[in-house]
């Protein structure tokens, strides 16, 4: 391609920038500002009641390829 290292670096950085603008702007959109405990007097920093697969809304999950056939 014809880049320098530092042409390479700053190209990845702009992208790594990029995809964090972008999850950040999901975040708020999707999700309470906080993923805090609704138990505790200090919201704490993370909710692990909230990694349960009920609270999962993302994509359904997809079959791709041969590999994800049952058989």
């Amino acid at each position: 391609m014809g880049l320098s290292p530092e042409q390479i670096k700053g190209l990845l950085i702009l992208s790594r920038t990029v995809s964090l603008i972008a999850h950040s702007i999901e975040e708020n959109q999707r999700e309470k500002p906080w993923h805090g405990s609704g138990q505790a007097g200090i919201t704490q920093p993370l909710d692990l009641s909230r990694q349960k697969p009920e609270y999962y809304d993302g994509p359904d999950r997809r079959v791709l390829g041969e590999e994800g056939r049952q058989g």
